[in-house]
């Protein structure tokens, strides 16, 4: 008797924590490419420039592409690439190869809009990016509004990261 309830209620427990899992699953899912996509800051973290030990800052050969070879990150470092104009609509996109000892690293990109060179202010940084990734990845954002925005590459791994990609726009 016991276990002919014990056995349907153990079925209806089970798909039900099945079904809540792949759900949440795929609203994990949607909404990282929903962030990469528009660059939406409703559901991104947002870090503070202090927080890092190390701020490098790049100069941009040219506005509308640069490339870079042999950078390297460390963990608690932040290299900022110089600020570019971007009207709303319009978009920059970052590709990265990564040459580390880990098989895998998090890397997190962020966005600083209306950043200045000469100022000490303590930004904040909005996280365009943040997954795992083995050795390549290519991320995009598309500005919403008229203005100047400075992508950086924020130093999140244990190992130092050696950096080669570029910057289209």
């Amino acid at each position: 008797m016991i276990k002919k309830l014990f056995l349907p209620l153990l079925f209806i427990v089970l798909v039900g924590c099945s079904e809540e899992s792949s759900n949440k699953e795929n609203n994990e899912n949607s909404l990282s490419i929903n962030t990469q996509q528009n660059g939406s800051s409703e559901h991104q973290n947002l870090m503070k420039l202090g927080d890092f030990r190390e701020v490098n800052v790049l100069p941009l050969e040219d506005e509308n592409g640069y490339e870079f070879k042999d950078l390297k990150l460390d963990n608690a470092q932040a290299i900022i690439f110089q600020p570019i104009h971007l009207k709303e609509g319009e978009k920059v996109t970052l590709t990265l190869q990564l040459q580390s000892n880990d098989s895998f690293n998090n890397v997190n990109i962020g966005i600083i809009k209306d950043y200045s060179f000469d100022s000490t202010a303590n930004y904040e940084i909005e996280s365009i990016y943040s997954k795992t990734t083995d050795k390549e990845l290519t991320v995009t954002y598309i500005a919403q509004e008229d203005s100047t925005y400075a992508l950086c590459i924020l130093g999140t791994m244990a190992d130092t990261v050696g950096l080669t990609g570029k910057i289209v726009k």
